[in-house]
């Protein structure tokens, strides 16, 4: 009888959590409403030359494929699915799609956690990341952080679920190598992490030896070429997503000061005149010098694939240029899964990074988290029209399409930027928190399960290690690519919580 009367209140507990989810996200997709950020554009741009064989040759004839081969297809087949609804409706679409699937992303999940480790507790977490702007604001958006994290979070449940449960397979790894293949064409390296949580999943169930090892790995072999193989078929050119220009940019501003050896490197390599070298490596090259350096190349006769290698090596050898270098750039690779307050340990007055010591480094990090969860100001409307208007040039790499890209930007979402203030978008005030105490409480969860429940700190460690060392190796540093880790950590903060005080009820029963 007891146990009859634990189900239903469980049952309950998973309904009224449920309830939550479906209730505080449409709360959300009103109260934030339309958001956004300059990628937005990039993907719009994609979508448009996806239309034809033709349109997609000329989009990675040079520029493409020198900064935006890494662009998976995922949000543009979104933007080409919205296009046959008239504009007025397609940013509503969009948020309602999104807003769905992460909802039925974190009712599975919440299901998953309540079914296995029942505890109150969960409850409180899922409130917690309900309510917590930097999970919210991106469903609202069109980026990868919404779509990534609902397929995440979905394979993260499916491997809880392989892991401890009696029976392994089924639908559940179905699932999970679904997720794995869709998000690989939003964020590639997410694909990497499932797989990861997969590959451990067997280990951990001692299957590694079954008919699931090789279709992981055809599943994940697949699901890094289909969209390259794609691209091949329509424009006959195969290459692999690449970081390519954005390197270099990402070296000049990891390293303020290049030493002797690195330039020299850079006297091996031809310059334009309008390019003056030993002015650009002193002052840092932006897109715009980066760009007329391979533009020059490319008139030289050099192939794409070597322009892209050319600017690979130096940003790596600007990136790998001694170890005060090495520590900027693990500072900075940092904010990427949401660790940002190490940068005050490296001295206020010390530049860890072009333009910004530790101090106003840490700053604007906190600064652009707070933007993009939405809760740094009230009104994002004259930013949106600085970013989209008609005749933009504040990016230089800027391609034909993207004149049409702004106007559809601003048609799809301008009508629905809201004026709200902020204590709508964030009632707990969760945005004010640094998101380095997430993830200090995910380290604390984990901590206090390796003994209880292992798997779960071993898929954690999957997911923060993958993410690190991609971040580490371009080299990037931004708090928006920690924004699908927000839920894991949360999530495994509640099962850590929820074992160790089952495990004191236990001892003093």
């Amino acid at each position: 009888m007891n146990s009859g009367v634990d189900i239903n209140r469980w049952d309950r507990c998973v309904l009224i959590g449920s309830l939550a989810i479906v209730i505080v996200h449409i709360y959300a997709l009103i109260v934030f409403g339309a958001t956004y950020w300059v990628d937005g554009r990039d993907y719009i741009e994609l979508a448009a030359a996806m239309r034809s064989a033709a349109s997609l040759t000329a989009f990675y004839a040079t520029i493409g494929q020198w900064i935006y081969s890494h662009l998976g297809p995922g949000v543009p087949v979104i933007w080409v699915v919205l296009q046959f609804f008239p504009s007025s409706w397609q940013w509503p679409l969009l948020a309602i799609f999104q807003h769905a699937f992460a909802a039925i992303a974190l009712i599975f999940a919440f299901r998953t956690i309540c079914e296995f480790w029942p505890s109150r507790f969960h409850l409180i977490s899922l409130f917690v990341l309900l309510f917590l702007p930097a999970y919210q604001s991106f469903h609202n958006a069109l980026l990868t952080e919404s779509v990534t994290s609902s397929l995440v979070l979905i394979a993260f449940a499916c491997c809880l679920r392989l892991s401890v449960r009696g029976e392994f397979g089924g639908s559940c790894l179905y699932v999970a190598l679904g997720a794995l293949f869709v998000v690989t064409q939003f964020r590639s390296y997410w694909g990497a992490i499932i797989a990861a949580m997969l590959f451990c999943c067997l280990l951990y169930r001692g299957r590694l030896l079954s008919r699931w090892l090789p279709i992981l790995i055809i599943t994940s072999i697949s699901s890094a070429v289909a969209y390259p193989a794609y691209r091949f078929l329509e424009t006959g050119r195969f290459f692999m997503p690449s970081g390519g220009l954005n390197f270099l940019v990402a070296g000049f501003q990891i390293n303020p000061h290049p030493s002797i050896a690195v330039r020299n490197l850079f006297d091996t390599v031809d310059f334009p005149s309008s390019l003056p070298r030993d002015q650009k490596i002193e002052t840092g090259m932006v897109m715009d010098d980066v760009l007329k350096l391979a533009q020059f190349w490319h008139e030289e006769g050099l192939e794409n694939a070597a322009i892209n290698r050319q600017a690979i090596d130096l940003g790596q050898a600007l990136s790998n240029d001694g170890i005060s270098v090495q520590v900027s750039r693990f500072l900075y690779s940092l904010a990427s899964i949401g660790v940002i307050v190490p940068h005050l340990t490296a001295g206020s007055e010390r530049e860890i990074f072009r333009g910004y010591t530790a101090q106003a480094m840490f700053d604007h990090q906190y600064y652009y988290y707070r933007w993009q969860a939405w809760t740094y100001d009230q009104d994002y409307g004259a930013l949106f029209a600085s970013f989209f208007d008609s005749d933009n040039s504040n990016d230089p790499a800027l391609l034909a399409e993207t004149g049409l890209a702004n106007a559809q930007i601003r048609q799809a979402f301008a009508a629905y930027i809201t004026k709200l203030p902020n204590r709508f978008r964030d009632p707990l005030e969760l945005g004010m928190v640094p998101p380095d105490f997430w993830v200090i409480l995910s380290f604390v969860g984990c901590a206090l399960l390796i003994r209880r429940l292992s798997i779960v700190p071993v898929f954690m460690l999957c997911a923060v290690a993958i993410a690190f060392a991609t971040a580490f190796l371009f080299p990037v540093g931004n708090t928006r690519y920690a924004v699908p880790l927000l839920p894991l950590y949360i999530l495994s903060t509640s099962i850590g919580v929820s074992r160790f005080f089952a495990g004191k009820r236990v001892c003093r029963s």
